[in-house]
């Protein structure tokens, strides 16, 4: 019976080896939550706050506290309207740069020709959108641009007075090691940080490893996120 379930259980992560891990990562979280019950966290690049959202659940279950950080203007407003009437949240309208300032955001705007997940791709870089153009025919024409407003990771600490960080949430389309390589683990070491590794060059992502495992964090992988515990 044992060999039988061995067998099983390899068959069905051949099958889905990123479902299996993403339940582990959802495991981890839960047990995190459960042990901080004042757990307080800055998602970077938190969209609407639904499609693909890896918190919501965590966020409205357990009460969390925390910063959404969201530069795109419509997509802002929607994660307004989605966290109406939760408590404890704070929400930023900007993006995460190496200094206060302006940049340029480029994005799709809305189109039937969308397929959902795609509305929340932005990135200062237009080349990284056009990647995406195997699910979007026609992408280029598609392409819209906004200036908005950034300011560095510690600023954003500084700005909302942050005196305890336990998660720490990454999903920038690419940008995702100059984000990390802001956190200052000097003062804060958060039990967590989840960031999307997939659109990482080979020497980012080699970067944002040796840098976590430097702080003592353990890594955990799907085929487009990591999740770093201590």
């Amino acid at each position: 019976m044992t060999a039988l379930r061995t067998r099983v259980l390899r068959f069905i992560w051949q099958l889905y080896p990123d479902r299996i891990r993403g339940y582990r990562f959802w495991r981890q979280l839960k047990r995190i939550a459960q042990a901080r019950p004042r757990l307080f966290f800055i998602q970077i690049g938190a969209n609407d706050g639904v499609v693909a959202d890896p918190l919501r659940q965590f966020i409205l279950k357990y009460r969390w506290r925390g910063i959404l950080v969201e530069p795109l203007p419509a997509a802002f407003q929607a994660l307004k309207r989605n966290y109406h009437g939760v408590e404890g949240l704070q929400f930023e309208n900007s993006a995460i740069g190496k200094e206060a300032g302006e940049a340029t955001l480029y994005y799709l705007k809305n189109s039937e020709q969308l397929v959902r997940w795609c509305g929340s791709i932005a990135s200062f870089s237009k080349e990284h959108v056009l990647k995406h153009r195997w699910a979007v025919p026609g992408m280029e024409h598609l392409i819209e641009e906004v200036r908005v407003p950034t300011l560095s990771f510690p600023q954003l600490l500084e700005k909302y007075h942050v005196r305890q960080l336990d998660l720490v949430c990454i999903d920038v389309e690419g940008f995702d090691w100059e984000v990390m390589q802001q956190i200052p683990f000097d003062r804060w070491r958060p039990a967590a940080i989840m960031y999307e590794h997939v659109h990482l060059k080979d020497v980012e992502k080699a970067a944002c490893e040796r840098l976590l495992e430097g702080h003592g964090y353990t890594l955990a992988r799907t085929s487009r996120d990591t999740l770093a515990v201590r």
